[in-house]
């Protein structure tokens, strides 16, 4: 990861629904590191990987972006 302002979630990415509005925002974040390797974005383990990955990267990233509907237990980072 480069050390860009913008954290993306691109777990999501598909071709319907949350998926294509994935592809396609994250598509035009140039400025954007995107993860892509973790847990389903709807499963239990997410709620633990994502709470602890924007601890992870608090100090590299300002803003976090998820195109999914769940939240964010706790977050370093505004998203």
């Amino acid at each position: 990861m480069m050390n860009n302002t913008i954290l993306a979630d691109g777990r999501w990415s598909g071709i319907h629904g949350i998926g294509r509005f994935s592809t396609e925002v994250l598509s035009r974040l140039k400025q954007a590191d995107i993860l892509t390797e973790g847990p389903h974005p709807l499963s239990l383990q997410n709620i633990i990987w994502q709470t602890r990955q924007l601890h992870r990267y608090k100090k590299k990233y300002k803003i976090f972006f998820t195109p999914g509907f769940n939240p964010v237990i706790y977050s370093p980072i505004h998203f």
